[in-house]
């Protein structure tokens, strides 16, 4: 058995699992963030979008 584990993929398909040394040095992506009035264009343009929801815990 080996030491070493291989690397992993995030999930989602966000591609290889980041480690907390690459994330360090790494700047982070910037969130780009959906208002209603962003779905309100879609819908006026006639696109397709998917919507995701979740339920918050009390």
């Amino acid at each position: 058995m080996s030491s070493s584990t291989p690397e992993e993929t995030a999930p989602y398909g966000g591609g290889p699992a980041e480690s907390p040394a690459t994330s360090a040095t790494t700047p982070a992506k910037p969130i780009k963030r959906i208002r209603t009035h962003h779905l309100r264009e879609l819908k006026e343009r006639g696109e397709r979008f998917s919507m995701l929801t979740s339920l918050r815990p009390d």
